[in-house]
Order: C-alpha cells, then structure tokens, then sequence
C-alpha cells in the first residue's frame, strides 16, 4: 500500500476519452487514491458524468476528443490543450487512455518530461480491417509511444500486436488483468419472475461490430423454429461512430418482434440480474468486454465469441459458451445449447464466473498495480 503520508500534494492526472468511461471503470482508483492524499485531476470531454466526476473530489478539466477522426488542426489545438493542463497542474504522473489522449497526451507528457502511461483498452475501430485510417494512426502511435514510460494492455493479442509492428519495444509492454471489476457491487442478486420465458441480453454500445445484427439474425433463426423466449438488448446508442446502428433500424426490430429494447441505464445490475443468459458476440477490436466481468461477477453465464479479450474471460463450458465470430447459425446453436443445460448447470457457470472475476478481476488486484507503478515514479 502507499504511504499517504509522504504523498503531500502530489498530483496524478487521468485521461480520457469522456467521463462516463471515467466514472463508470475506474471511479474505485480515483476514490481510492483520493483518500491516500493525492489530488486527483480528470481531464476528459464533457458528458452527464462531469458532475459525478467532480462530486468524489477530483479536479476536472472540460478537453473535447473525437476518437472517431483526424484533423490535423483540431489535434493541434488538443495537444496545447493538454499541454497547457499540464504545465499549469504539473502532475507527478499522468495516465492516458484510449487512441487520442494516449497519442497527444504523451506527446505533451514528454514534453513537459512528465512521466506517463498509455492504457490501450482494445485495438478498436482504428485498427481493425482496411481502413485509410489506421496506417496514419499506427504511425501517431509509435512516435507518441516513444514519449511514454510503460503502456499496458488489457490482453496479450492487444500486446503482441503492437510489438509484432514495432509500435513499442518489447520492454515497454505490460498485460494487466482488465480493469478491475467490484465484485461487491456486481454481486448474485434474485429477481421475482413474472414469467417462465428464458431470457437472453446483450449489453452493449450500439454498433455493428458488437455483433448486434448477428444477435438479432440468430433470434430470428429461433423465433422460426417456435422456442419461446425473449431476446432483451440494453445499450448506449452512438452517435457519431462510423458504425454506429441507427435508432430507426432498432424500432424497425422491435416492431419486427425481435428485440426488447430496454434503452440505457447507468445502473445495469437490474436488467442483468433478470437475464438467464448474457450474449456478446462482438467481432470488435476488444481489449476486455466490460459487459463480461458484470455479468460473470453477478453469476450470470455468457455467450459470446472466440477471439481476443472476449476468450480472455470466458472458458468455454466452464462460466459460458463460446460462439465463432460473425455467425448466427453457429451463436443460434449456442443459445440453444445454453436453453438445453439444467438450471443447476447454468448455476454452477454462474459460480464458476464469479470465482473467476474475484481471483483475477477483482479491483484489489488492479489497484495494487496502480500503486506499484506510482509509487516507483514517485521515488525517480
């Protein structure tokens, strides 16, 4: 543990993308860190979670990302933007999250020589297929990188990669387990049923490449075959992703029959919580679904596809099925499956789950590397 005493007034600064990822992932850290005597500045665009971001003591600062473009200029002005954060709140460490607080926020960080770390969360959309945009943005990253001190994955095919392209040095890689999970908040929890229907979710950003549309076309291969049971979709739309699914085309399955759509909520243990079974089946660029650590802590078993971070959570057969990605006959057969298993199968997936999160997710051991990594660049 660090000793708050010697701590004074030193400043850690965190960075990201917007506030909601802030609040909602790492608000455990920053509280935690907080009550250890550091000052805590959160610097990310402005959502509906500033307030709360504000309200459990950091110092937060408005900057805009858009993750989803390239324009030289505003870059340009993100980077004194940072910079000029920086060099006003001189942080003892500063760590950067996703594509373009760890491109310009290191750049800024090693120009003030203020020791950083990059956290790539997935390789996401930037990344994935043949897209103009990422040798531009593979290029960004191996100069920023060169900037920072460590830069942590969140699965070994995430690091692989980018040391296979010469992105960083081997030296410089660190996997950690996600990033962390309250086992205490995401806890077992009964629900009163009014109906016998089983029931599948997918939680999840609205967007194509989380496997929406392959949800949806494996639900009409059972809806067809007359099984009765309940396909419930709980999700933030988005806006201005390039493949984000439009609200139109989410009525256009709901009048279908298809879909339940349950819209958003902050607090998702509920919806979880009624579901018999948890679907992702995401051929997305993930580093570790967040979604997957709920649901395994709140003992739900899952579905979702075999590849990077995905598999990383879920064992086939133990906490979960796993599906091939960007298959609805192979997913359809997966849930069927899932439907087929006795309720104390699926019990002992649940507990399966959850022993999995405690030992290897759980926030304990994901706040023990924050300080382990403070407490060395503090002594530099």
């Amino acid at each position: 543990m660090m000793d708050s005493s010697n701590t004074g007034t030193r400043t850690i600064a965190f960075v990201s993308n917007n506030c909601w990822s802030l609040f909602n992932f790492r608000k455990p850290l920053l509280v935690h860190l907080i009550q250890q005597g550091y000052k805590v500045v959160a610097i990310a665009a402005k959502d509906e979670y500033s307030g709360e971001i504000a309200s459990i003591g950091c110092t937060y600062y408005e900057v805009n990302f858009r993750n989803s473009s390239i324009s030289p200029l505003r870059d340009t002005h993100l980077f004194f933007a940072l910079l000029n954060i920086y060099r006003k709140e001189q942080p003892s460490i500063i760590f950067h999250y996703v594509t373009k607080p760890c491109i310009y926020g290191s750049f800024a960080a090693g120009w003030l020589n203020i020791p950083s770390i990059s956290i790539i969360t997935g390789l996401g959309y930037v990344f994935s297929g043949y897209k103009w945009i990422r040798h531009p943005v593979r290029w960004l990253f191996q100069k920023a990188m060169a900037q920072t001190r460590e830069v942590w994955f969140l699965n070994k095919e995430n690091a692989a990669f980018f040391t296979a392209l010469s992105i960083i040095p081997v030296h410089k890689a660190r996997v950690i387990p996600g990033e962390g999970i309250d086992t205490d908040w995401f806890s077992p929890r009964s629900v009163t049923r009014t109906h016998q229907r089983f029931v599948f979710l997918m939680v999840s950003r609205l967007l194509w490449s989380k496997g929406l549309g392959i949800y949806v076309e494996a639900a009409h291969l059972l809806k067809k075959k007359g099984i009765d049971v309940e396909f419930r979709l709980l999700g933030k739309p988005e806006v201005l992703h390039p493949e984000a699914i439009s609200p139109e085309q989410i009525t256009v399955w709901e009048r279908e029959g298809i879909l339940n759509n349950l819209g958003f909520a902050a607090d998702v243990r509920l919806e979880l919580a009624e579901a018999d079974c948890l679907v992702l089946p995401t051929y997305y660029e993930e580093g570790i679904p967040r979604t997957l650590l709920e649901a395994c802590s709140m003992e739900i078993p899952c579905i979702t596809t075999d590849q990077t971070g995905s598999h990383s959570v879920i064992e086939d057969q133990l906490n979960g099925l796993l599906c091939k990605p960007r298959d609805a006959n192979d997913l359809a057969e997966k849930m069927e499956m899932m439907m087929s298993f006795t309720t104390q199968q699926r019990k002992y997936m649940g507990s399966s789950g959850r022993k999995k999160m405690v030992q290897e997710f759980g926030l304990p051991r994901i706040i023990s590397i924050y300080e382990e990594v403070i407490n060395q660049y503090l002594r530099v």
